[in-house]
């Protein structure tokens, strides 16, 4: 009987366990669908369409949802490009995909966190999600980050009566962490909406070819505004009003009061979450995180190499492959650019080249003085059959004994020449020093990509 009794406890245990189990997926599954959702792709441009010599178009444009999701992992490949009604030749007109971080990208996002005395023990777990949220932010598909958000910045907040700025914007882990572990418990009034109020202050979304900036504000609470220093209506008149993006979070019993989540939902113009257990919080604030990542990677720099050179202003359409979105006005980016001053190049390496000596891919030779230093602009186009160019090797002939010094820095690689980095054809400086050579002496240099075949000889001369 009782190796009976035990067996039918044991099968309501397995059950209730299961039962659990299947709760707890069921609730992360609907976490994820409601932040990560997926649907048919809006197209929505940002600024005008730009040009560049030789014949580059650039598009910046954003990628995402009918529901407002973000697409981050759109390629060159999904894009279809119809340049003057006729379409694109992917091997003649190299388009490419830029990402954020590749541009003046910066995601500014402020934490603005709850610390009223009626959170008691829990404002640990308030500090463990915002610790959370800053560490992922470090590490998310970022190996090389080492204690930096990178382009995000991160602002720390607190409020109580009043809202306290503990952390202005910055991607230093170290200083981010201190912040949030300063934290500790205020006063027992909760100026929910000055908060946001103020959250809002702290920065302006630009979009803007040489600077992109954009934010969020997510405000977590445990409750209702107890202050009442400002108007639910007017807040979110104002978030409406300047199109910023809010994250609202209400954790604990008195966030689930229907009036405290109907004022939650209105505010959150980016998503709202109310839950009852602070365990939950670190989840949340993870997928937040990822949210955020994917809107910073749902941005998109298009450019290609145009055959429509010197022909006045041309019509550019821009969709995505196999889109189920049907409505003309989001479905499609549908743009004009002028190519006065545009004109055609061919595959291969070009030193300082301009349209009057094309001919010769750039300059031919460089004449040096004494201990004289010269940047030499490169520039490589058109990869075999539409490849992507690579980083050329460098050489130096062998008789300059270490008296003529190069250097090649990529584009991506500059810091200091920023108007270059955000050029968009391949390649980057090269930097020619004469440390000791004789005059009359001559040298050479040579470039190679050497997946595309390409090569180039730069002669360089002494000054006699």
């Amino acid at each position: 009987m009782k190796c009976r009794t035990a067996w039918i406890s044991g099968i309501a245990v397995c059950i209730l366990v299961i039962s659990a189990c299947s709760f707890s997926c069921k609730l992360t599954r609907d976490i994820e669908h409601r932040i990560l959702g997926r649907n048919s792709y809006r197209i929505i441009q940002f600024g005008d369409t730009t040009t560049s010599q030789p014949g580059y178009v650039n598009v910046f444009f954003q990628v995402d949802t009918t529901e407002g999701k973000p697409v981050n992992d759109l390629t060159t490949s999904y894009f279809i490009i119809t340049d003057g009604g006729m379409p694109n030749s992917p091997s003649e007109s190299a388009p490419r995909i830029k990402k954020h971080d590749e541009l003046p990208y910066e995601l500014k996002t402020v934490l603005m966190l709850d610390n009223t005395l009626s959170l008691g023990e829990h404002i640990h777990d308030v500090q463990e999600a915002a610790r959370t949220l800053v560490l992922q932010a470090d590490a998310i598909n970022e190996t090389d980050r080492n204690g930096s958000t990178g382009n995000q910045k991160i602002a720390v907040w607190s409020f109580e009566d009043e809202p306290i700025r503990r952390q202005d914007f910055t991607n230093d882990v170290a200083v981010l962490l201190d912040a949030i572990n300063a934290i500790e418990l205020g006063t027992n009034s909760t100026n929910l909406y000055g908060a946001v109020d103020v959250g809002l202050d702290q920065w302006y979304d630009t979009y803007d070819v040489n600077k992109i900036v954009q934010g969020f504000l997510i405000v977590l609470t445990d409750g209702e505004d107890t202050r009442r220093a400002r108007e639910l209506a007017e807040i979110v008149e104002r978030i409406e009003h300047e199109g910023k993006r809010v994250f609202t979070v209400g954790v604990g019993e008195e966030a689930f009061v229907p009036e405290n989540i109907e004022a939650l939902e209105l505010l959150g113009s980016a998503g709202s979450y109310t839950f009852r257990n602070f365990s939950d919080l670190v989840r949340h604030f993870e997928l937040i995180q990822d949210y955020l990542h994917r809107f910073a990677n749902s941005f998109y720099n298009l450019y290609y190499l145009t055959p429509r050179v010197d022909t006045g202003m041309n019509t550019l359409e821009i969709q995505i492959e196999r889109n189920t979105n049907n409505d003309d006005e989001t479905n499609r980016i549908e743009t004009a650019y002028n190519s006065d001053g545009l004109y055609a190049v061919s595959r291969g390496i070009y030193l300082d080249d301009t349209r009057y000596n094309r001919e010769t891919r750039g300059i031919t030779e460089l004449i040096l003085d004494l201990e004289e230093t010269k940047e030499i602009r490169v520039n490589i186009y058109l990869g075999r059959y539409g490849g992507v160019p690579h980083i050329p090797e460098i050489s130096l002939s062998d008789d300059s004994n270490g008296s003529i010094h190069c250097i090649y820095t990529p584009y991506s690689s500059l810091s200091v020449h920023r108007t270059e980095r955000n050029l968009p054809q391949f390649g980057g400086i090269l930097t020619i020093t004469n440390i000791d050579a004789p005059a009359g002496d001559e040298f050479v240099v040579r470039l190679t990509d050497s997946a595309n075949k390409a090569d180039r000889e730069l002669i360089i001369k002494i000054h006699d």
